[in-house]
């Protein structure tokens, strides 16, 4: 607990000073290097912690689970296509719901918790979807008229 918690300190530092360079370089890297951005020194300190994050939560929820925290909640919050700071809370926010969601619904369902999650990140992302599909066709219904 005590490596998370300082895991989760030195990510939310680093988040919160790098965050205007970590936005230069995720709209264009290269742009980001004639700024004056070190582009290099910035991906390693996110590979690090990256992969910090990793060996520590894999101990913890195993790979499935961790790949689920890791990728389907920033696949649902880029379908939102509301800028990065909203994708970045709003793939926080999949995760926890996920987590939450999952970690209940295991507990009553009395199922493996690590496939639950998964299964509950992937049905956050399946809603995603089909709103935003929804949204499109009635755009489209409102144009057409």
């Amino acid at each position: 607990m005590i490596s998370i918690a300082v895991l989760t300190v030195l990510s939310v530092l680093t988040l919160y000073f790098l965050y205007n360079s970590l936005l230069y370089i995720a709209y264009d890297e290269e742009a980001a290097r004639v700024a004056g951005v070190k582009v290099d020194f910035i991906n390693y300190i996110f590979a690090i912690l990256m992969a910090a994050a990793v060996s520590i939560s894999i101990k913890i929820v195993g790979v499935l689970v961790l790949s689920a925290m890791i990728a389907l909640p920033v696949a649902s919050a880029l379908q939102l296509e509301k800028g990065f700071r909203t994708t970045l809370l709003c793939s926080i926010g999949f995760s926890l719901l996920a987590m939450v969601i999952g970690l209940f619904g295991s507990y009553y369902l009395n199922v493996a918790p690590g496939g639950f999650v998964s299964l509950t990140s992937v049905a956050i992302l399946l809603v995603v979807l089909i709103i935003k599909n929804i949204r499109t066709i009635l755009r489209r219904m409102q144009f057409s008229r």
